[in-house]
């Protein structure tokens, strides 16, 4: 069953994989450094993708605030760090395991639950480890083939030369390794009576999975994990690995429920999910916390915790342009004029030009290319202010994409609109929407205009902002005048008893403002004199 070794040809030769070569060379010399150097310098590289993945490390930070809401903020950054040095040291355990012999650490390992493993092996039915993504993963797996033959799954590297290099390092040690699209070989294997070590933990998008807790969290997960076992009749283990303060590893073994699978998806994920947990929390950082494990929500991409995710560029053709737009109609947004030197301020030309899309998803069009966006450029503006008002609890666009038209000095912003309805005139939102609305902006800094180019949604009375590029950004001793401006004006749209409403709710809301009594009373003298 074991597949193919990937033969090296002339392809992988070229010039263009000369850097890739050396930089293997450079690894594989790592690999051989005494266990002491192998750790400090993991440690070292994952202080340094600390500081320069800041992607990577806010996915990091997510992920543990929604996973350990009970650490301090200064508990969970702690963890954070720890997560990326445990990361670095695990790559480096890892470039060991694929060069050099396992026979080489196999003083270092414990395992517990060793003798029900083998027992079940012994039934002759296969058997189906599932795991998780941990730092020791490949190490550990390495240590564990000289104890069980196994199979693993994988996915090829975009390069092909080190996804030569990743192949030959992982089958010098498992008698298997398939591809993770491959599922019929799954099968295959656990059927020939084999071992397969399968981690089901990643979230491969809403095809297939179905939402479960995970730390308390709803996250996708695949319901492949039971049909597997309902299909092979294997009988299924969780496999967890850690490194312990001593640098030696211990491999743990736990026996699913024999009730496994029910037939229900959404209880068969609960238990897969709640018995890898109780395996993470003994070693926490060690767990691979930089991928996006809630990327995919019953809301969609609306509905991430990953407000701050790099916006993607995509090129498209004017045919598959005028595909895409078939049907769309459009409308435009006035947008005031603005140069204030801040970096969330530009010159913006009025209209903001919109197409509602057949799909249900708004474009907007730019000009400029993608690639010399400027900090000044309406796209760039726009991408991060609606980015600040979502992660401020304030709804707004949600960015898919940005769409570069080739041999076209234009790109196309697809977004997901707010939610609710969009207002055709301001009056249409309740004083207490508005009210709350306002608070917010300005506590973040931003005043408004030109209300009316906000271009509001309203959702059970709560207001979503779908032009972001209608705010104003006044710092220091402006802001106050500006903010009674505002008041000014959003009252305006409003009778007495409700502009009372309006702004009760208002200083409600408005607690970072700082806004003592004499200041309230200064503005409400200052509304009833208009």
């Amino acid at each position: 069953m074991r597949q193919e070794s990937k033969k090296l040809s002339i392809a992988l030769l070229q010039p263009r994989y000369w850097l890739t070569w050396l930089g293997i060379g450079f690894l594989i010399l790592l690999a051989w450094l005494p266990l002491r150097l192998r750790l400090a310098s993991g440690k070292s590289l994952g202080n340094l993708t600390y500081h320069l993945a800041r992607q990577r490390r806010y996915f990091t930070e997510i992920n543990i605030q929604l996973c350990f809401p009970e650490l301090t903020p200064h508990e969970q950054q702690s963890l954070v760090k720890k997560t990326f040095q445990d990361n670095g040291i695990g790559f480096m355990e890892t470039i060991a395991g694929w060069v050099r012999p396992p026979q080489h650490f196999s003083h270092l390992l414990t395992m517990e639950g060793e003798a029900d493993v083998k027992a079940a092996i012994d039934e002759g039915r296969g058997l189906l480890l599932i795991g998780g993504h941990y730092s020791t993963l490949d190490f550990c797996a390495n240590l564990l083939s000289q104890h069980i033959p196994f199979g693993v799954t994988y996915r090829p590297h975009n390069n092909p030369v080190f996804d030569y290099f990743m192949f030959h390092g992982r089958t010098r040690n498992c008698n298997a390794v398939l591809n993770r699209e491959d599922l019929r070989q799954y099968l295959k294997h656990l059927k020939a009576g084999k071992v397969l070590w399968y981690a089901p933990d990643q979230d491969y998008g809403p095809l297939h999975s179905v939402q479960a807790p995970f730390f308390g969290v709803p996250a996708a997960t695949i319901t492949a994990t039971g049909r597997f076992v309902k299909l092979s009749k294997a009988p299924v283990f969780i496999v967890s690995h850690r490194r312990t303060v001593t640098n030696t590893y211990i491999i743990s073994f736990t026996a699913i429920p024999d009730t496994y699978p029910t037939g229900d998806d959404i209880k068969d994920a609960t238990l897969i999910n709640k018995l890898l947990e109780i395996e993470i929390r003994k070693a926490p950082s060690q767990y691979l916390w930089m991928h996006k494990r809630f990327k995919t929500q019953p809301g969609g991409k609306p509905e991430s915790p990953y407000v701050w995710q790099r916006t993607a560029i995509e090129k498209l053709s004017q045919q598959t342009l005028s595909a895409l737009t078939e049907g769309a109609t459009s409308y435009s947004v006035r947008a005031p004029e603005v140069n204030t030197g801040n970096k969330y301020n530009s010159s913006i030309a009025p209209p903001l030009e919109i197409l509602q899309l057949s799909s249900g998803l708004i474009a907007i069009s730019f000009s400029g290319r993608p690639r010399i966006f400027g900090k000044k450029h309406p796209a760039t503006i726009l991408d991060e202010r609606m980015k600040l008002l979502r992660s401020s609890g304030i709804d707004s666009l949600t960015a898919v994409k940005f769409l570069h038209i080739k041999n076209d000095n234009r790109i196309f912003m697809i977004c997901h609109k707010p939610r609710g309805n969009r207002l055709s005139i301001l009056s249409e939102a309740t004083p207490s929407s508005l009210g709350k609305l306002l608070s917010q902006l300005h506590q973040l800094g931003f005043s408004c205009p030109c209300n009316e180019a906000l271009d509001l949604y309203l959702d059970n009375d709560i207001l979503g902002v779908a032009n972001p590029l209608a705010l104003l950004w006044r710092p220091g001793s402006a802001a106050y005048h500006e903010r009674v401006k505002d008041l000014v004006n959003f009252s305006n749209n409003f009778d007495i008893n409700k502009t009372t409403d309006f702004m009760s709710c208002y200083f409600a809301h408005a607690t970072k403002l700082g806004l003592k009594e004499w200041d309230k009373r200064s503005i409400q003298v200052k509304l009833s004199a208009l």
